[in-house]
């Protein structure tokens, strides 16, 4: 596996377009990664590494660009290391904005429609078999001619449910907000019908943290989700929903199957087998692949394998940094405009989502779409925890928060 085979092929001599693309295509994330620690070095950006996920990030991107000098295709762990850098430094550089909150809440909007509309393109694509008598969501795959599998479809999915249902209970119109539940019940059905049980868990995960944090959304859920659940039933023409939920989460394999979580766990005992050969700084992105043990679908592990011990501390503590910046922030949240508390709590419900799909999945240890939705959500947090007075990140112009009036002071 390498860059000159596959859908990576690198045209030894270009002559067409098409030919050109592909070499803008490769080559695009370095330049990317250039121009953006150009700016960073001449911003001179103070780096505050536990407010910080991002930076925490790039730390073990890093890691994992310098272990990827030991992977067994050096040239393949170097691209894909470069690319999860470029995103990772590039969503960082949000914070030199004049404005940071300003982008940063153009970025998130951005990121929640970009969700919506591959979601609603799968849904089109392969809405003979979601919505047809497909008995699988291995079944689906195939009308999508692989271009997602069930748990890649089922996370967009996922995502833009939890945002349209977030949106919806803050919407006071109710032709709007019947419009913004239909469309969440929708996505809660593909994820259903996709049968990706971290997506599945996952979002029960997001729903359960919301309903902790929103007790006032209790009583509306209370209602909304059998009603959801009835309208499943209804539309299910593969009559999945009535069987029982252990036949459900087998997806049509064995019971070995689901107890192995598909074979994840045979993987697990692989990966950490190679691990313990390189503790140290592991053997570079997409180091699973390349020793052949398979996608190890485990963010935690992925990491391990990616930058070793060194690499895998940053990684750990991105997570904690996000959480800790969320909760300090919902802490504080009265004093916040009213669209950033939507927006926060629209970013803890995909944190809560993303951090269960992290043990099934590989979230922001490697380059893929949980990153690009990953980062959007920490530069937003990070941003907005810039622009409170008194926090640990620089604070910047063109605060949006709301302060209380101040009684003038005469002096005499």
């Amino acid at each position: 596996m390498n860059l000159n085979s596959g859908p990576w092929l690198v045209p030894d001599n270009p002559r067409t377009v098409s030919d050109f693309l592909v070499l803008a295509r490769v080559y695009a994330p370095g330049a990317v990664l250039i121009l953006a620690l150009l700016r960073l070095l001449d911003y001179r950006l103070r780096l505050s590494i536990l407010d910080s996920p991002l930076t925490l990030l790039a730390l073990y991107g890093t890691v994992s660009l310098v272990a990827g000098t030991a992977s067994p295709d050096p040239r393949y762990a170097t691209y894909w290391s470069i690319a999860f850098l470029a995103t990772v430094v590039t969503y960082r550089l949000v914070g030199t904005a004049p404005v940071p909150e300003r982008v940063a809440r153009l970025l998130l909007l951005g990121t929640w429609f970009a969700t919506l509309v591959v979601a609603a393109g799968a849904a089109a694509y392969g809405k003979t078999s979601i919505f047809g008598s497909s008995q699988s969501g291995y079944d689906i795959n195939l009308e999508l001619n692989e271009m997602s599998r069930s748990s890649g479809v089922a996370r967009w999915a996922a995502v833009g449910a939890l945002v349209l249902l977030l949106r919806a209970f803050y919407v006071r119109w109710w032709p709007i907000r019947g419009v913004l539940l239909a469309g969440f019940g929708m996505g809660l059905f593909i994820v259903y019908r996709m049968q990706s049980r971290g997506a599945v868990f996952g979002c029960f995960a997001a729903l359960l943290f919301i309903a902790a944090l929103q007790p006032r959304l209790r009583t509306s859920a209370l209602v909304l989700l059998p009603i959801t659940l009835l309208l499943m039933v209804g539309s299910d023409t593969a009559q999945i929903l009535p069987e029982k939920v252990i036949v459900y989460l087998e997806r049509g394999q064995t019971e070995s199957g689901l107890y192995t979580m598909g074979g994840r766990t045979e993987y697990y005992a692989q990966g950490w087998e190679a691990f313990l050969q390189a503790p140290l700084l592991g053997r570079g992105q997409w180091a699973d692949r390349l020793l052949l043990i398979g996608h190890i679908h485990n963010s935690f592990l992925e990491a391990a394998l990616s930058a070793g011990v060194i690499g895998f501390v940053p990684y750990v503590l991105s997570w904690i940094a996000g959480w800790l910046l969320f909760f300090r922030l919902w802490r504080q949240r009265d004093s916040l405009w009213r669209h950033d508390r939507i927006a926060l709590l629209e970013c803890g419900a995909t944190m809560a989502f993303f951090t269960v799909r992290a043990i099934p999945e590989t979230t922001t240890a490697g380059y893929a779409p949980d990153l690009l939705i990953m980062a959007a959500v920490y530069a937003y947090l990070s941003a907005l925890a810039a622009a409170k007075p008194g926090g640990r990140l620089p604070v910047r112009s063109g605060i949006a928060w709301r302060r209380k009036a101040q009684p003038a002071v005469i002096h005499a």
